[in-house]
């Protein structure tokens, strides 16, 4: 029996670092837009059906304990959230190292993004609002 000759081009392609990269850079930039307009139409559309949403809030701050599954309930906490700070403008920057959003009302960071891709689309979202943890964001 032959063996199929292993396809290691597209996967290369795939994991490339730059590539991924430049594609968290997309969906980062797409998110912080649609934060920023308040246009829930287009947050909808660069989040995956499947997505996650994890809160890190410490307990200080009222979030959900547990992961916040699909993409309806994702938009749903985010809505509520930047309702709570209408002043929030989502400015892009670099968290731990890969594109991230920082919420910021002006003089206080309230809420940093980070985000996993999943077929071009955000598959995981990564919301830190824990005070203890933004106090060095807003040490500066």
């Amino acid at each position: 029996m032959r063996r199929r000759p292993r396809a290691t081009w597209p996967l290369r392609a795939r994991t490339d670092p730059r590539s991924l990269m430049r594609r968290q850079r997309l969906a980062v930039r797409a998110l912080a837009y649609a934060c920023d307009e308040r246009d829930f139409s287009r947050l909808v559309r660069v989040l995956h059906p499947d997505a996650t949403l994890y809160v890190d809030s410490g307990g200080r701050v009222r979030a959900p304990l547990e992961p916040v599954g699909g993409r309806a309930r994702i938009v749903d906490m985010l809505v509520r959230f930047l309702d709570a700070h209408p002043e929030a403008v989502a400015v892009e920057c670099p968290v731990n190292g890969e594109p991230g959003i920082a919420l910021h009302t002006g003089h206080d960071i309230v809420g940093v993004v980070t985000v996993g891709l999943r077929a071009e689309r955000i598959s995981r979202v990564w919301l830190v609002v824990n005070p203890d943890k933004l106090r060095a964001w807003n040490a500066h």
